[in-house]
């Protein structure tokens, strides 16, 4: 059975959003060379904007569930994607390393943040299968975001016009997300409609993050998840 245009919408919507997680991904391994020569910098400073960017994706990782218990998925989302949208326009007007590593903890609270509501509203509101493809989507978007840094440094846009591409394409899609705010989930009615009503249980069947952590599944989930990501960006 096809959802109704609406909810087609926010699915588009939605890949399009993990879709986009995946551009500055997959980019910057082909701008990191230029960004070097751009900063004088050695090879081992990217270190400083990897961590800076995992810190923030983790911190928005465990805040997040707080923030969907008061707005909208749609809400979150088109803060998230504007936040994430200016970091990239700040690459490319960043004026020192120093700058673009504090703009890297920015992007990584967006980027998480946008990574938790669009698995929660496909985890409560649509079929596995559908995550499944909002996952593969993200891979595409790695995919393509080599090929619009290597367009970019090919017609002398160097990376600073590559990551302002990214920066347009992320708050255009924040604009998306803010013009449908109404049609996602609001908060309550995402655990009522979602996967808890569907098992006949209620809002407040919902497990505290640490009791969460307590469960022998979820530690071995989040262990062989730390070690899948290890391999990814090795």
């Amino acid at each position: 059975m096809r959802p109704p245009p609406g909810r087609r919408a926010l699915i588009a919507l939605a890949f399009l959003g993990f879709a986009s997680l995946g551009l500055p991904d997959g980019a910057i391994g082909v701008a990191w060379p230029r960004i070097r020569e751009s900063f004088d910098l050695p090879l081992g400073a990217l270190g400083a904007l990897l961590a800076a960017s995992v810190s923030g994706y983790a911190c928005a990782s465990f805040c997040a569930g707080a923030l969907l218990a008061r707005i909208r998925i749609g809400a979150l989302l088109a803060l998230s994607c504007a936040a994430t949208g200016a970091t990239l326009l700040g690459y490319w007007a960043a004026p020192s390393w120093s700058a673009m590593v504090a703009l890297g903890l920015v992007a990584g609270l967006g980027a998480g943040a946008i990574d938790v509501g669009i698995n929660s509203f496909a985890a409560t509101q649509l079929p596995p299968r559908t995550l499944h493809w909002l996952h593969a989507a993200y891979g595409l978007g790695t995919s393509a975001g080599p090929i619009l840094m290597t367009r970019s440094l090919m017609s002398d846009g160097g990376w600073r016009g590559g990551y302002l591409a990214l920066g347009a394409i992320q708050l255009a899609l924040a604009v998306g997300f803010a013009a449908t705010i109404r049609r996602w989930p609001a908060p309550q009615a995402e655990a009522e409609s979602g996967g808890l009503a569907a098992r006949g249980l209620g809002p407040d069947a919902a497990a505290s993050l640490f009791a969460t952590l307590r469960l022998r599944s979820a530690q071995l989930n989040a262990a062989a998840f730390f070690l899948y990501l290890g391999v990814e960006a090795s």
